[in-house]
């Protein structure tokens, strides 16, 4: 098992290190095998040494769908119009086949070990009123058209992995979609990243790290074989059922222009998945049963010092593995 960390190519992310060998260092000091990396634009490694990244997370758009199937009346609801669309999106299908090529080349290239992405649509109104136009299947299907586009039949070395989130996709609670995406993703190296805290999020009633270790157990045992398929596992926890219930009573009315709405609501969606450590008693012997390759403690945090802490005490939550892994 790698015990790797997350991280973006963004300045609020790498402005905390100094260089390529002050990241390294923190690796080393913390016991972390590596990164997986989300890039945010262009420069996909910025100062971040090439050979600490395992794992590639994939970019993401929160609501593709309707522009993927040419729904026109799903498009203006959610962009206003067909060009700002087309902006978002870099053009059309094709662009972003295009663009997850280039990263797929991009991991391939920099020798990582796997790749994250999210099977998931949520339009900004839906992450607020949580009434959803499309269902899971609708999601999957049109998840899977543009995976094996973007694959290709390429012989990449790392292994593809798709990630449950708690919006309409693969939320790892239907073992039937489960199966479809498993099935269906034309990669023999295919498998699933399961993140531990979007898992939680499906089930709002959870008042205690406890009771979501339990959750989570019931819902591994539900997918029985399936579970082979969990290759990595990203480690964090949110205790947010009562702000998403709130949310859902009352709705918040957004107006404005399409990224203004976006930025306003993606402050919720921060209230909901928070990305804290996960640190009550039970998560050991859940990885412990899970036994991913990839444990990638995956944490949002204001300040390199707030980092560390999240870490330590996520490594102290888990001591247990340390000799097993020889980590530390």
């Amino acid at each position: 098992m790698k015990i790797l960390a997350n991280i973006t190519n963004t300045e609020i992310d790498t402005d905390r290190f100094s260089d390529g060998e002050d990241i390294r260092g923190f690796c080393r000091t913390h016991g972390l095998d590596g990164l997986e990396l989300l890039p945010a634009d262009g420069n996909m490694l910025g100062k971040i040494p090439a050979d600490l990244v395992t794992g590639l997370h994939l970019s993401y758009y929160s609501c593709w769908v309707d522009f993927w199937n040419g729904d026109e009346e799903g498009i203006l609801s959610e962009f206003g119009t067909r060009d700002e669309a087309a902006r978002v999106f870099g053009g059309g299908r094709q662009a972003i086949i295009d663009l997850y090529r280039s990263q797929l080349d991009f991991a391939e290239s920099i020798g990582a070990e796997y790749v994250v992405f999210h099977v998931s649509d949520v339009s900004i109104e839906e992450t607020l009123s949580y009434k959803m136009r499309h269902g899971d299947e609708e999601v999957a299907e049109a998840s899977l058209e543009l995976i094996n586009a973007a694959l290709d039949g390429k012989p990449y070395s790392f292994r593809f992995l798709i990630e449950n989130l708690w919006w309409p996709g693969f939320t790892m609670r239907s073992p039937g979609i489960t199966r479809r995406m498993m099935e269906g993703i034309a990669f023999d190296k295919k498998g699933i990243m399961l993140d531990i805290g979007h898992l939680m999020h499906t089930n709002p009633h959870l008042k205690s790290q406890e009771e979501g270790v339990g959750f989570i157990r019931a819902v591994l045992d539900s997918h029985g074989d399936l579970c082979d398929y969990i290759k990595g596992v990203h480690l964090h926890q949110s205790l947010s059922g009562d702000y998403i219930r709130q949310l859902i009573a009352s709705p918040p009315e957004i107006k404005g222009a399409y990224l203004d709405r976006l930025c306003e609501a993606y402050k919720h969606v921060l209230s909901i998945d928070t990305h804290r450590p996960f640190t009550g008693s039970g998560i050991l012997g859940l990885i412990k049963q899970i036994d991913p390759e990839f444990l990638t403690y995956e944490f949002m945090s204001g300040s390199r010092e707030e980092l560390e802490n999240y870490i330590e005490s996520q490594n102290d939550a888990l001591f247990d593995l340390r000799p097993a892994t020889g980590l530390f």
